[in-house]
């Protein structure tokens, strides 16, 4: 029998007055609740309650006993609304991880509205271009771009991008437009060092797939700053759309073999999808909403 259900059979007794009607409210006979009171006071030692077949009254010790009871009975039910209400309403401390460039470029407005629409809220929110271990360092939230490894978090998928093939026009006017994804091989590519293989470009139009051998002067970790090498005219790159739709829109890249190109999903992971805190349950349902059509692909100022 659970000491608990003794505790509070005791406080109940003694609120209610009797054993018959604690009994009532607890949903048992009133038989049972003296057993249980019975019980309760063999494991401690000592009598709690007086009986005489008029009233009950409280021991000396029964008087100590009930009042520190009574306390903790209260606390534990302050603590369940608490956490209950952590279910029901955005509360606490949320802590997101996001990519560098997808989220300071595409997000960050959107999670500054979104701490504003929920006061209730600390926001802690991280920018890294590698894959975070969300339980062990304490995220509540994950955004990746890119194909997922197998685990056992519960992934979203939010929006798909497309890596697409950018130089800059002075490039270009150098060497001329690559026709074929064949022919990247002989240009200046400069490659990204989180890519799974680096030196290996995967793209496709329609139906068709190609896999090309790409060398050239520059590797880095930072997509914006291959960009950045791209709008000097370093070379070419293949990058997400949402890296480069800015340069695309003010005419610094061009897009090179436009049909083809390689889908990027991106995903939110969170580690369970049972008793999903409210937190945690809001911000990936707004922000698969916010990205049905993704940012980098709206009309200014949508």
């Amino acid at each position: 029998m659970s000491q608990l259900v003794e505790i509070e059979t005791f406080v109940t007794v003694v609120q209610a007055g009797s054993f018959a009607a604690a009994g009532e409210q607890l949903g048992i006979s009133s038989s049972y609740a003296s057993k249980l009171i019975t019980r309760l006071e063999d494991r401690l030692g000592v009598r709690l309650l007086h009986r005489t077949t008029r009233k009950l009254t409280l021991t000396e010790a029964g008087a100590v006993y009930h009042e520190t009871c009574a306390e903790g009975l209260s606390l534990l039910s302050h603590a369940q609304d608490d956490v209950m209400a952590l279910q029901a309403t955005p509360r606490g401390r949320l802590r997101v991880s996001l990519p560098t460039a997808l989220g300071v470029t595409w997000l960050a407005a959107w999670i500054a509205d979104f701490g504003r629409d929920n006061p209730g809220l600390s926001l802690d929110v991280v920018y890294l271009d590698r894959a975070v271990d969300l339980v062990a360092e304490g995220f509540d939230v994950a955004v990746r771009a890119g194909l997922l490894s197998d685990s056992s978090l519960i992934a979203k998928r939010l929006a798909v991008a497309q890596r697409i093939v950018v130089a800059s026009p002075r490039y270009l006017e150098r060497t001329g437009r690559p026709s074929s994804p064949e022919q990247l091989s002989e240009r200046a590519c400069l490659l990204y060092s989180n890519s799974t293989n680096p030196t290996r470009w995967e793209l496709q139009a329609g139906e068709q797939q190609r896999t090309v051998s790409v060398s050239g002067p520059m590797t880095a970790n930072s997509g914006a700053a291959l960009l950045q090498a791209v709008v000097c005219g370093l070379g070419i790159a293949c990058l997400p759309n949402f890296h480069v739709a800015p340069a695309l829109a003010d005419g610094r890249v061009v897009q090179v073999l436009d049909e083809w190109s390689w889908p990027v999903p991106i995903h939110a992971l969170y580690p369970s999808g049972r008793h999903l805190p409210a937190k945690v349950r809001a911000f990936i349902d707004q922000l698969a909403a916010h990205m049905a059509t993704p940012p980098w692909l709206r009309a200014p100022g949508c």
